[in-house]
């Protein structure tokens, strides 16, 4: 049976420079599958910044990132000089890959879970959960346990449990998922990419 979900541990995927060389990414997914940053619909990525540095420009890609580990960054947006304080989880930066961003690291290294969006096909919601909850339903849903373990139940696949580190895609869209708590103390991060509507002719 072919099941409807891709199963990472993250400790298992190598990490690899950036474009720009400020720091380490591991890649989990991209739609379609080998897609370049020209042609790719999503892209997912634990990314790591090691050191102070300007972003990567990504043309027509929307960018959002959720903090995961560290103090997080102070980012400057240089056409107004805009600075914002990234460094809650629960508050996701969202800019367009082709604003001209610089940043800092507030104390250490940083790790945040880098989301790219071809912005005419698809947008992105990430939500933390720590008791039981309700995903909606999505085009595409990831889910990534940080701490603990947690149960994913859905209707169109058996349960399945994560562990810290460990995280599962379902690139096809779901009608919904149950994230359950298991072990203490369970923390999961789930991301929903979702269709843009093609306007009407």
């Amino acid at each position: 049976m072919t099941m409807p979900f891709e199963l990472f541990d993250l400790n298992e995927i190598p990490k690899m420079p950036w474009k720009n060389g400020a720091g380490l990414m591991r890649q989990i997914a991209v739609e379609p599958r080998g897609a370049g940053y020209e042609s790719l619909d999503w892209h997912l990525a634990w990314a790591e910044t090691t050191k102070n540095s300007p972003f990567s420009a990504f043309p027509g890609i929307d960018r959002s990132i959720v903090l995961l580990r560290g103090a997080g960054l102070r980012l400057t947006f240089l056409e107004d000089m805009t600075m914002v304080h990234f460094n809650d989880p629960h508050k996701p930066v969202f800019f367009k890959g082709e604003a001209a961003v610089s940043a800092e690291l507030i104390d250490g290294p940083t790790e945040n879970l880098s989301i790219l969006l071809r912005r005419d096909r698809f947008w992105t919601s990430a939500t933390w959960v720590d008791k039981g909850t309700d995903i909606p339903p999505a085009d595409g849903v990831f889910v990534l346990c940080m701490t603990g373990s947690v149960r994913l139940v859905s209707n169109d696949s058996p349960p399945l449990v994560l562990r810290a580190q460990q995280a599962a895609l379902w690139r096809k869209g779901t009608d919904g998922i149950r994230i359950e708590p298991v072990a203490k103390p369970p923390l999961a991060l789930a991301v929903r990419l979702l269709q843009r509507s093609l306007p009407q002719k």
